[in-house]
């Protein structure tokens, strides 16, 4: 399964985030990680950077191959939260779900 990048507003600050999925086959290991776009003061070719989230920066991380990852808003209150399709070899796929608290 391939890697996957999706973009998006995760913290409603006007700026695109980015959730990154990287699938590694040989290592049988996927993870995920949401960088935020921030300001930043010491960039010479831009004031924009984006900046790891963090020790919660890894959403997943496992054996499995993600299918598709994407911002959705599942509880209707604005924010975007985070859905993962994980693939598994012996049963169908499954959703994971991870609430937005960024706000």
């Amino acid at each position: 399964s391939d890697s996957t990048l999706v973009v998006a507003d995760a913290n409603i600050d006007g700026y695109p985030d980015l959730l990154i999925t990287l699938n590694y086959p040989e290592v049988h290991t996927v993870s995920s990680f949401l960088y935020i776009n921030t300001y930043c003061s010491n960039c010479s070719q831009s004031t924009r950077t984006f900046q790891e989230l963090g020790a919660y920066s890894v959403i997943t991380k496992g054996s499995y191959p993600v299918l598709s990852a994407s911002f959705f808003d599942l509880g209707e209150d604005g924010t975007l939260d985070i859905i993962i399709n994980v693939a598994k070899t012996t049963s169908p796929s499954f959703l994971t779900a991870y609430v937005n608290n960024l706000k």
